[in-house]
């Protein structure tokens, strides 16, 4: 069947991702370029590539839950040649402490040219700090290119959630997000391969949604047991969207690699994104996510506070009660009681199938 075959080829792509030391070493030596560990792409990764910089999201496992005492420092000595870190980032501190020479980026504030003339403001200034450590920042001129790269994987992993989302059974919920996690952490040559792979065997295997389910939105810092998404859709419910931090709501970037405005263009479309509450105020996260939850079809936000980095658990009771006003149904709840909180919802709603 099409599922095991899904399952077959993200099982591979994870052997990759479990030697992304080893990977992360070839990468250095075949390109000689930068290798910057992040903790989420809250800079568009093509214009960090263009400037000799291979971003890649610094596996998830290194930050998980820190605030609860259970996050890792990160052994990056032979992986990571620098570290880029959002200025609010609550991993800031675990990235300064290992051995890779660490960077804070001044995240901008609002959105559209107001955003653009702040976001290449601390782009200059991040490139040039590099730089006088030593490293070779040098603008490579290949921003096209390195922008049809990226796009390609945010349009297969777009793809695939898309299927998902209108009732492919072929791909879990923790395949899911194990395919983002993988797509944000190697290099987008390797991982592309992998992804085609999959939207191909899902491609024309869409079957018809449960006619009573409820949509809902998963809001934390990271997921560190997958096997909880699928306890969910066990339950009925259908998780349509994300907030977390190394979710699908990365891949929402779309632009033309031939504009003849590239940089332009992939700067302004990344000032619309809601990004984290490390790099947005709960207002900006509201006016540019939580206030479309309806056109997203989405029933029920599920806040999971003991998942949560202090930063988002400061965000929880603001966007809930901006929620309350807009008529969207949310529950603020710990993981422990998160499967009996939404089978109580969907008693009491008979939306569950």
């Amino acid at each position: 069947m099409n599922g095991d075959k899904v399952e077959n080829v993200l099982d591979v792509l994870e052997e990759v991702y479990h030697q992304i030391a080893s990977v992360i070493q070839g990468i250095k030596e075949k390109s000689g370029a930068i290798v910057a560990g992040v903790p989420c792409p809250f800079i568009p990764y093509e214009l960090l590539a263009c400037h000799n910089i291979i971003p890649l999201m610094i596996p998830p496992r290194f930050f998980m839950n820190k605030c609860a005492g259970r996050g890792k420092h990160i052994s990056s000595n032979d992986m990571y040649d620098i570290l880029i870190f959002p200025e609010k980032c609550c991993g800031r501190t675990t990235g300064t402490m290992s051995g890779s020479p660490g960077y804070m980026f001044k995240n901008p504030r609002g959105y559209g040219e107001s955003f653009l003339i702040q976001f290449h403001d601390s782009i200059d200034n991040l490139m040039q700090e590099i730089a006088r450590d030593g490293f070779n920042v040098q603008d490579n001129g290949n921003l096209a290119e390195k922008a049809l790269l990226y796009n390609s994987v945010r349009t297969a992993v777009r793809k695939i959630r898309e299927s998902k989302r209108q009732g492919n059974s072929f791909i879990k919920f923790s395949s899911l997000y194990r395919m983002y996690e993988f797509s944000l952490s190697l290099p987008p040559e390797i991982v592309i391969h992998y992804l085609d792979e999959i939207s191909d065997l899902m491609s024309g295997e869409i079957e018809m949604p449960q006619k009573n389910h409820i949509n809902l939105m998963v809001y934390s810092s990271s997921i560190p047991e997958f096997f909880l998404l699928d306890e969910i859709e066990n339950t009925g419910f259908v998780i349509y969207e994300d907030d977390l931090c190394n979710g699908g709501r990365y891949f929402d970037l779309s632009v033309d690699p031939f504009s003849k405005t590239l940089d332009h263009d992939i700067t302004e479309s990344f000032s619309w994104s809601p990004g984290c509450p490390c790099t947005r105020t709960a207002m900006e996260r509201y006016e540019l996510l939580y206030s479309m939850i309806k056109k997203f079809n989405i029933d029920l936000v599920c806040f999971i506070k003991d998942l949560s980095c202090p930063e988002k658990i400061e965000h929880i009771d603001f966007l809930r009660r901006k929620l309350m006003r807009s008529c969207v149904d949310s529950i603020v709840i710990n993981s422990d009681g998160l499967l009996y909180a939404l089978e109580v919802y969907g008693r009491k709603t008979g939306l569950k199938g």
